[in-house]
């Protein structure tokens, strides 16, 4: 049989409009199943076929296109953010959907903790990846048990029905030195830090340097400490570490005191999965997409203008 454009539409007719197997096509074009798959995959590739799969959130493509350009991230999801849709709800729904297109059987899904990656979690769908091991990459924060990272990470693992690994710390210690024993002593030639290393997906909140910022509330990280991080230019933090606007992290006690994974190691991670908005964290966000720690950014389409207005007045 001829390999020409005739056959390749009358293939991709009876497999995508009529809906008839390959078996079945093939029994009424009288040749093999393994023919019927080579001629979809020409059509396909003679574009006889176009595939369009919509989103189920609509975007603005332009200001990804800006975000993926001035910042050097993998990806942007910039959502055209309607009015009748709570946004924290909407940006936690495209994040999951992100993460579920992208997981894969086999994989280390790194989980950390705060009330994005909780909503982020919350809005996976039941699904089952064979082989998925889900990590916590920091210590856990006692009181607040919605946005524990032990807590998310028992509902990832309920979500994704994965194994998981816990990481039997606090957020932060009371000390470097202390910080550096249980270092030693929890992590080092673990299978936690194992996972760590393999770790193929991070999803991770952007916290803000301020008085009301999570660490502080928990209690984990003082009123001093915060002063004296924002004096030193601090606008922001990734696992609980905090960095400057131009993407510096700081050598302060706070950061010598986090239990979570190196950023050495975060930065070797090929998908870095965050979620942000609003005008009161676009310091941080900017901060957080300079580290390099950041790869893949959810956002709305106000956030995203500001980012790209903000660092060209910068610039200038």
């Amino acid at each position: 049989m001829r390999d020409d454009a005739e056959a390749l539409s009358r293939v991709a007719i009876f497999y995508y409009e009529q809906n008839l197997n390959q078996q079945e096509i093939a029994r009424r074009m009288g040749v093999s199943a393994m023919t019927v798959s080579r001629l979809l995959e020409r059509a396909r590739k003679h574009e006889i076929v176009e595939i369009t799969i919509r989103a189920p959130f609509a975007t603005v493509p332009h200001l990804e296109a800006g975000l993926v350009e001035r910042y050097a991230v993998r990806r942007a999801v910039v959502l055209s953010n309607p009015l009748d849709r709570p946004l924290p709800a909407l940006v936690a729904q495209a994040a999951a959907f992100y993460l579920e297109t992208h997981l894969k059987d086999d994989q280390v899904l790194g989980i950390a903790g705060g009330r994005t990656v909780a909503g982020i979690v919350g809005a996976l769908h039941q699904s089952r990846l064979d082989g998925l091991h889900v990590v916590q990459l920091m210590g856990g924060m006692g009181t607040f048990a919605y946005i524990n990272p032990h807590t998310i990470l028992q509902m990832a693992c309920e979500r994704l029905r994965a194994r998981g690994t816990y990481f039997d710390a606090p957020a932060y210690a009371r000390n470097a030195g202390l910080a550096r024993t249980l270092t030693r002593d929890v992590v080092h030639g673990s299978a936690l830090a194992d996972l760590w290393r393999r770790c193929d997906i991070a999803v991770l909140g952007i916290g803000n340097a301020s008085h009301t910022g999570l660490y502080v509330e928990s209690g984990f990280v003082s009123a001093a400490e915060i002063d004296a991080i924002c004096a030193a230019g601090g606008i922001g933090d990734l696992l609980g570490r905090y960095f400057t606007g131009d993407g510096r992290f700081l050598d302060v006690s706070a950061n010598r005191r986090a239990m979570a994974m190196p950023i050495a190691d975060l930065r070797r991670v090929p998908i870095v999965l965050s979620a942000a908005w609003g005008r009161e964290r676009l310091p941080a966000i900017r901060g957080a997409l300079r580290t390099g720690c950041v790869s893949v950014l959810v956002t709305d389409d106000e956030t995203a203008t500001s980012l790209l207005s903000a660092d060209r007045e910068a610039s200038e």
